[in-house]
């Protein structure tokens, strides 16, 4: 694997790890909320998967913040809150 490539999947890692110790919330209410299983959470906070779109999508939306604060591309993490419950996701079939 790139150097630069580990260094994102590290980086995202770590927001995403921040975002959830800032909920509160044991894996098992965070899979009960999110609809991740906790073993999928656990794999991306220890650097053994990315995360997919989808459930980025999830986590963003559920735990109110935004996707350009997990994938660090923002310092702002919240989405306004006129934001929060107005998105929708439909897969492609």
């Amino acid at each position: 694997m790139k150097k630069e490539t580990e260094k994102y999947i590290k980086d995202v890692a770590d927001k995403l790890y921040d975002t959830v110790k800032d909920t509160n919330l044991n894996y098992i209410e965070l899979e009960n909320l999110l609809g991740i299983p906790d073993s999928t959470l656990n794999s991306y906070m220890n650097y053994k998967r990315v995360a997919t779109i989808e459930n980025i999508y999830k986590i963003c939306s559920k735990l109110g913040v935004s996707s350009d604060y997990l994938l660090r591309l923002s310092l702002t993490p919240m989405l306004s809150p006129m934001a929060i419950g107005s998105f929708s996701f439909t897969a492609r079939s």
